[in-house]
C-alpha cells in the first residue's frame, strides 16, 4: 500500500513511511500573499490623492512578496504566483510614484468668496480637515469677497470651510452662505478653486430693520422724555431762584422800611441822621416806612435809603 500524504494550507505535511512534499491544489493553495497584493492594487487606485492610502498600498505589496519568502512555499503550492508578483510590484512602483506626486504636485488650492453688493471688508473663513500624510488640519483664512485667496501652504488632502456668519452684517444688510458645508478633495496634481457664495437673508435683515427701528423709537422716546425733564428742571430751578429772589427783596424793602430816619417839623422830606440840612433843626425820629406813609419823600442831599 503506498504511502498517504497530506497537506495543510502552508503545503508541509508528513505522514505514512515517506517524506514528501505535496502539491495543494484548489481551495487549499496558498492564499496570503496574493489577497496581500490583490488588496495593494486596490489601495493603490483608490487612494490616488491620499499618500497614506498608497503607503498601505505599498506595505502590501512588500507583505506579499515578503510572505512567499518567509513561509518557503513552493511555487506550485501558490495560489496565482505570477498574477501575485505582478500585483504586488505593481503596488510598490505605482505606489511610490503616487505619493512622490502627491508631495511635489503644483497645484494650487483657492478659495473665493462671491456675495452681490457687498460693501464691508475681509471675512474670516475656518479651514478644517486632513492632509495626504493624515496630519489634521485647522487653519483661519482672512478673504475678501470678490476677490481669490491662495493658500500657499495647503497640501493634499480633504477640507471642508466654514465662514463666520456673525460678521456677515454689513450696512444693515444679513448675508448667509448660499449652501451647506461641503468637503473637497484636493489632489494637488492641479488647481483648485473653492467657491463660497453669500446671498442676502432676507428674514433676518428684515428682522433687523425692525429691531433697529425699535431701538431708534425707544432711543427717540427715552431722549424727549429726558428733554422733557431737564425742561422741568430748568424751569423749577427758574422759578426758585425767581422766588428766592423775591424772597430777598422782600427781605430788604423790608429791613429799608424799618429804617430809622428824621423829619423836621417844617420840611417834606425825611432825612438820615448825618444829613448837613438838617444839623440846625430840630427833628424826630421816624421809620422809612411812617415816613412815606406820611407823605414825606426821601431827602435829595443824602438820599436815606
Amino acid at each position: 500500500m503506498s504511502d498517504e500524504v497530506t497537506f495543510s494550507a502552508l503545503g508541509d505535511t508528513r505522514a505514512g513511511n515517506g517524506d514528501k512534499r505535496g502539491v495543494l491544489n484548489g481551495p487549499n493553495k496558498f492564499r496570503a500573499s496574493f489577497m496581500l497584493a490583490l488588496v495593494g492594487v486596490v489601495l493603490v487606485f483608490a487612494g490616488t490623492s491620499n499618500a497614506l492610502i498608497e503607503v498601505l498600498a505599498i506595505a502590501c505589496g512588500i507583505a506579499a512578496l515578503v510572505a512567499r519568502k518567509v513561509k518557503s512555499i513552493p511555487r506550485e503550492q501558490q495560489m496565482a504566483p505570477r498574477a501575485t508578483t505582478i500585483m504586488a510590484i505593481c503596488s510598490i512602483v505605482l505606489g511610490v510614484a503616487v505619493c512622490f506626486s502627491v508631495a511635489n504636485g503644483t497645484g494650487k488650492l483657492n478659495v473665493e468668496v462671491n456675495a452681490d453688493n457687498w460693501q464691508g471688508g475681509s471675512i474670516e473663513v475656518n479651514m478644517t480637515g486632513t492632509d495626504s500624510s493624515g496630519k489634521a488640519v485647522d487653519e483661519t483664512l482672512r478673504v475678501t469677497p470678490g476677490k481669490s485667496k491662495t493658500i500657499p501652504s495647503a497640501k493634499a488632502g480633504t477640507y471642508s470651510f466654514k465662514v463666520d456668519e456673525s460678521a456677515l452684517t454689513v450696512n444693515d444688510i444679513v448675508y448667509k452662505v448660499d449652501q451647506s458645508s461641503e468637503r473637497y478633495d484636493f489632489n494637488k496634481k492641479s488647481d483648485m478653486t473653492v467657491a463660497i457664495n453669500l446671498v442676502v437673508d432676507e428674514e433676518a435683515t428684515s428682522a433687523l430693520a425692525e429691531k433697529k427701528a425699535a431701538e431708534e423709537a425707544a432711543a427717540a422716546e427715552q431722549k424727549a422724555a429726558e428733554e422733557q425733564a431737564a425742561a422741568e428742571q430748568k424751569a423749577a430751578e427758574e422759578a426758585a431762584a425767581a422766588e428766592a429772589a423775591a424772597q430777598k427783596k422782600a427781605e430788604q424793602e423790608e429791613e429799608r422800611l424799618n429804617r430809622t430816619v428824621y423829619i423836621t417839623g417844617s420840611g417834606s422830606k425825611y432825612h438820615s441822621s448825618g444829613c448837613r440840612t438838617i444839623k440846625k433843626s430840630s427833628v424826630t425820629a421816624i421809620t422809612i416806612r411812617d415816613a412815606e406813609a406820611s407823605g414825606y419823600e426821601p431827602c435829595g442831599v443824602c438820599h436815606p435809603r
